[in-house]
């Protein structure tokens, strides 16, 4: 029975786990954009990190605002980084 509900447990865990995953925003290229609905822009800017970190927090910012796609359109370093993309449904 312990062995039983350590299972059902595990599997629960992974079944959010994975779903979670899924659910994340995906980058995506401007042939691919014109086939979609926009659904306006996000900018996002830190002062540290590399640019990768900085994707990261884009692909988090378009999935809080519903977002199932991105595209980056604009992505410079000057005092800090800085990307803005248009969000697609």
């Amino acid at each position: 029975m312990k062995n039983t509900r350590f299972a059902l447990a595990a599997l629960g865990l992974l079944a959010t786990v994975s779903f979670g995953a899924g659910a994340t925003a995906s980058e995506i290229n401007a042939d691919q954009a014109r086939n979609l609905h926009p659904m306006g822009s996000i900018g996002v800017s830190q002062i540290a990190g590399s640019p990768s970190d900085l994707l990261a927090r884009v692909a988090r910012k378009a999935t809080r605002e519903g977002a199932g796609s991105y595209m980056i359109t604009e992505l410079h370093q000057g005092n800090n980084w800085h990307a803005t993309a248009e969000l697609y449904q």
